[in-house]
């Protein structure tokens, strides 16, 4: 598992022998302490005017390869990436104006 200076650079935050069933809230609430130390890292960035230990461009390949992982669950078909503009985080965009 990646990590943020100064704690080691790989690390796990599960036991050995981790089952396949484990309950996706265990899975949160255990990345949740280096989640918050992301954020924090993106704030001092900000704050500081230094680029973050995650780049934008980096955060956004892990997080197209994560919604690929799910439509291939849905679709139970492979997912080539990189993904089509047009399955890129449409939950995202604005909502159209209503007239």
């Amino acid at each position: 598992m990646w990590t943020l200076p100064p704690q080691p650079r790989a690390t796990s935050v599960f036991a050995s022998g981790l089952a396949a069933d484990i309950p996706v809230a265990e899975v949160n609430a255990a990345l949740l302490p280096l989640h918050r130390q992301q954020l924090a890292d993106f704030v001092d960035a900000v704050r500081t005017g230094r680029p973050p230990a995650v780049p934008g461009r980096q955060a956004m390949t892990s997080l197209l390869t994560v919604q690929a992982v799910y439509e291939s669950a849905r679709s139970g078909q492979p997912v080539r990436l990189p993904l089509a503009p047009d399955t890129t985080f449409n939950h995202l965009a604005a909502p159209s104006p209503v007239a």
